[in-house]
C-alpha cells in the first residue's frame, strides 16, 4: 500500500506520495499541477494541458491540437506531421499515411548547416498556454464572542470591636452626635476643663506638626491580584521627622523642651510605631478582567484608614501614651503640672488619633500588572502579580489635631 499524505496550501490541497516520490496540487475549478520523477504536468479544465520530463514534452489545447517534442528529436506536430530534427543535414519530414496528408518540403536545419555567412531568420511558433491566476479567497472562522458579566468578589476586612479599659484618668468627654457630621468634616468640640500649664500651645504644636507632616505620605510598594491590592506594613512612609517637627514648633511657642519635650517625643514615638504596622486592601475593580497585556498605571479606590489595620495600635492608647511621657522624665523632677499636662494631652491626642482615622482618606495609590492569561482568542484576564508602584500625597482629610 502506498503511504500518502495530505496537507493544505493558501490556494489548494496538496498529495503527496512518500513511495513513489510524487506530489499533486489540486487548484481552484478542478485543475491540478503535479510533479513526479517522470516530469511534470500542469491541467486545466477545458484550457489544455502542458507536460515536459526527461522523454520530451508537449502542450495540448482545446481546438489547436496537440505539439509533442520528443528528446529524441522527433517534433510531432498538431495535424499529425513528424519532424526529425537531428542526424542529417536537412530534417526528414514524413507524413502521415492517410490520404490527403501534407506534401512534405525539405527546408536547411537551421541548427547544423555549416555554409558561410548564412543569414537566418528566426521562426516563431505560437504555442497557447494556460495562464494561471491566483485569486485571494476569504475562509470565514468563527470566533467566541465575549460577553463579560459582573460578578462580586468577597473581601474580608478587618473589623474593629471598642473594647473598654480602666485606667485612672478621667473618661474622656464624649463628641456630641449630629446628623449632619460627614468624615470630610467632623463634629468636634475641645476638650472641657481648665488647661494645665502649656497644654494649648502643646495642642497647637502637634496640629502645625501634623500639618507638615502629612502631605509628605507616600505609599512605596505593594502586591496586586486581580481587582485586590495589599499595602504591606513598613510600605507607608514619610521623609519628614516628626518628632522633630513637633520639637520645632513646641520651641516656637515658647514651650520650654525640658521637660515638656518628652511628651511630644513620646507622642510621635507610639505614632510612627503605628505608621510602620500599618497594612490594608486597596482595590481596583477593573484589574478583574483587564482587555489587553498589561495594565497601565492606574489608581486604587479612595478608602478611609479606618478599613486598616495596625500592630502598632496599642501604641496609641491613653494608657500607652501617659506611660511613655512619665517614664521619659526623671521622677525627682515631675511636678503637678507637668502630670496634669501628661493626663490632658494623653486624653486629647487618642481622641483625635482616633477621629484622624475616621476622616482620613487613601487614596492615589498607583498599581500596575501584566494579564499572563491574555490570548488573541480571550483578550481579557484578571491582573497576577502585578505591583503597587511609588505613589505620594496619599492621605487626603481634614486634620482633627486643629481642635483643642
Amino acid at each position: 500500500m502506498a503511504t500518502s499524505r495530505k496537507s493544505t496550501l493558501y490556494f489548494g490541497p496538496v498529495n503527496l506520495d512518500l513511495d513513489t516520490g510524487s506530489a499533486s496540487v489540486n487548484l481552484p475549478g478542478g485543475g491540478e499541477v503535479s510533479v513526479s520523477p517522470a516530469g511534470a504536468e500542469v491541467s486545466l479544465p477545458g484550457r489544455g494541458r502542458v507536460s515536459f520530463g526527461p522523454g520530451g514534452g508537449s502542450v495540448e489545447v482545446p481546438g489547436a491540437g496537440r505539439l509533442e517534442v520528443r528528446s529524441d528529436g522527433f517534433v510531432m506536430f498538431p495535424d499529425g506531421t513528424v519532424w526529425n530534427s537531428r542526424g542529417s543535414t536537412f530534417p526528414d519530414v514524413i507524413p502521415t499515411p492517410s490520404p490527403g496528408g501534407p506534401v512534405p518540403i525539405p527546408y536547411p536545419n537551421l541548427g547544423t548547416l555549416p555554409l558561410p555567412n548564412f543569414e537566418t531568420t528566426p521562426i516563431k511558433i505560437p504555442i497557447p498556454v494556460p495562464h494561471f491566476v491566483f485569486e485571494k479567497f476569504d475562509i470565514p472562522v468563527a470566533l467566541p464572542k465575549l460577553v463579560p458579566h459582573m460578578f462580586e468578589l468577597p473581601l474580608p476586612l478587618p473589623q474593629v470591636h471598642p473594647t473598654s479599659v480602666d485606667w485612672r484618668f478621667p473618661a474622656p468627654p464624649q463628641l456630641p452626635s449630629s446628623p449632619f457630621s460627614t468624615p470630610s468634616s467632623p463634629d468636634l468640640a475641645p476638650t472641657v476643663g481648665p488647661s494645665a500649664t502649656h497644654v494649648p500651645e502643646i495642642k497647637s504644636a502637634i496640629a502645625q506638626a501634623l500639618e507638615h507632616w502629612l502631605p509628605s505620605v507616600q505609599v512605596t510598594h505593594g502586591v496586586i491580584n486581580g481587582p485586590v491590592g495589599v499595602i504591606p506594613p513598613g510600605a507607608l512612609t514619610s521623609n519628614v521627622d516628626l518628632k522633630a517637627a513637633m520639637r520645632a514648633e513646641l520651641a516656637s511657642a515658647g514651650v520650654p523642651l525640658l521637660p515638656y519635650g518628652s511628651i511630644t517625643d513620646a507622642f510621635a514615638k507610639a505614632w510612627l510605631e503605628w505608621l510602620a504596622g500599618f497594612s490594608v486592601m486597596v482595590h481596583y475593580p477593573a484589574f478583574s478582567l483587564w482587555p489587553g497585556t498589561e495594565a497601565p498605571p492606574m489608581p486604587a479606590v479612595g478608602q478611609l484608614l479606618k478599613f486598616g489595620a495596625s500592630s502598632g495600635t496599642p501604641a496609641m492608647s491613653v494608657r500607652s501614651l501617659a506611660s511613655a511621657a512619665m517614664n521619659s522624665v526623671d521622677p525627682t523632677a515631675l511636678d503637678a503640672d507637668y502630670v496634669d499636662a501628661v493626663q490632658q494631652l494623653s486624653v486629647w491626642y487618642t481622641l483625635r488619633f482616633a477621629t484622624f482615622r475616621e476622616v482620613t482618606i487613601l487614596t492615589n495609590v498607583l498599581g500596575r500588572g501584566p494579564i499572563p492569561s491574555y490570548t488573541p482568542i480571550f483578550p481579557v484576564g484578571p491582573v497576577i502579580g502585578g505591583t503597587i508602584i511609588p505613589s505620594s500625597g496619599v492621605l487626603v482629610g481634614s486634620n482633627p489635631f486643629r481642635v483643642p
